[in-house]
């Protein structure tokens, strides 16, 4: 195996966010309570000289091997041994954490510093570098078990950071103590959340079928539904969340039976609305661009064989525009991970609603635990995703080609 070119630069910027993790003098934060200010505490004050200078020497030491070896590697072991690191990082920086909480009231607070992210940031790139080699080599050799590399690493972290939650070492840990406190309204708003994308994606992915067919067809209407979607697509989301709810409240003044059967300006429905708008552009160009990348010989042949329309659409045009519309699908989904925070704001529930509680409560914590679920979640759906287009669509599109 040899190193990819950008190996070099990424270990370099591991190595670099190590040192400013180290010698940072914010690696944890101690607090009185869930909101005021307190006393930083660095990585040697908090882990012990001695520990700290030995896993500094054992990080520092890999980087510069993988850093200067130019011929066969054991990714393997590297790997284990990365993986080591940072299951046992995590937890020696929960046991600093309640170290450090000696002598503090009942209500004091750890909270994780710039130094902690930091060093986890690094080994994680680098961990993420290392798999990316592998699946660079396995790539070349053509091996038929490439493609599971990537959700392997992620389901890699996810087993250290579950093994290392369930010892129970982070229960001091601010974050963890928010999750643990208010883990009913977590489970329930993700699940709100992920049925919102699912949802509005399902809609969008009709809408855009339909739409994207019809002006692959009709040319003549191209502009006008790609001028629709676009304008809608560059109205700031908080505006356009404005707009549907004003639209809604004249709708409902004006047909009062619609207030008496549920829909209201402010809840699910602008959620709803709002999201589904926006999955419309990347759904409906990439399904123009699939049905319009179909070649015009293989059109010919199959209305010579003596297919309907109905069996040309089904049989032939959108099992081939598939792989493109499939793209657009998964812009569409992570799009609306992220867009789907600011439902929030209008009663509609999801994580940003969990998000938007702890900015108006002064509490960090609960934003950055809010955070890091959306930012969990969205890469395990981006993973997910990629996987079956890399198992599934490829695949059915290279036997079709066939």
């Amino acid at each position: 195996m040899r190193l990819r070119s950008s190996t070099r630069p990424v270990l370099t910027i591991s190595l670099m966010m190590m040192l400013f993790g180290f010698f940072s003098k914010s690696f944890i934060l101690i607090r009185p309570n869930r909101i005021e200010k307190g006393e930083v505490v660095n990585l040697y004050s908090s882990m012990g000289s001695d520990l700290s200078v030995l896993v500094f020497a054992l990080l520092i030491g890999l980087i510069i091997s993988l850093l200067l070896r130019k011929w066969k590697y054991n990714f393997v072991l590297i790997t284990v041994i990365l993986s080591i690191l940072l299951g046992s990082y995590i937890g020696l920086t929960g046991i600093a954490a309640s170290r450090s909480l000696i002598g503090y009231g009942e209500y004091a607070r750890a909270s994780l510093g710039a130094g902690f992210w930091a060093i986890l940031l690094s080994m994680l790139l680098m961990l993420y570098e290392i798999c990316m080699i592998q699946f660079e080599w396995l790539k070349e050799n053509q091996s038929k078990y490439k493609n599971l590399v990537k959700p392997l690493f992620t389901l890699l972290v996810i087993v250290i950071m579950v093994s290392v939650f369930s010892l129970g070492y982070l229960d001091d840990v601010s974050i963890v103590r928010e999750v643990i406190n208010n883990r009913e309204r977590l489970s329930g708003e993700i699940v709100n959340h992920l049925l919102l994308v699912l949802v509005t994606t399902t809609t969008g992915f009709i809408v855009s079928i339909a739409l994207g067919y019809l002006a692959y067809k009709k040319e003549r209407v191209r502009d006008i539904i790609s001028t629709v979607i676009n304008f809608a697509q560059v109205i700031p989301t908080l505006s356009l969340f404005g707009i549907v709810i004003i639209l809604i409240t004249l709708i409902t003044n004006e047909f009062t039976l619609l207030k008496q059967v549920g829909i209201r300006p402010i809840g699910f429905l602008p959620a709803y609305l709002v999201l589904t708008l926006y999955t419309l552009l990347p759904l409906t160009n990439n399904t123009i661009a699939g049905f319009k990348s179909i070649p015009n010989g293989v059109l010919e042949a199959a209305r010579a064989m003596g297919m309907n329309k109905r069996q040309l659409f089904f049989d032939i045009e959108l099992p081939m525009a598939l792989p493109s519309i499939f793209i657009g699908l998964k812009t569409a989904m992570i799009q609306s991970m992220g867009n789907g925070i600011l439902a929030g704001l209008v009663g509609g529930g999801g994580l940003g609603a969990v998000l938007f509680l702890g900015l108006a409560q002064s509490a960090t914590d609960l934003v950055v635990a809010a955070s890091l679920t959306i930012v969990i979640l969205t890469i395990l759906l981006n993973v997910l995703l990629n996987t079956i287009d890399d198992l599934l669509i490829v695949r059915f599109r290279g036997g079709f080609n066939d």
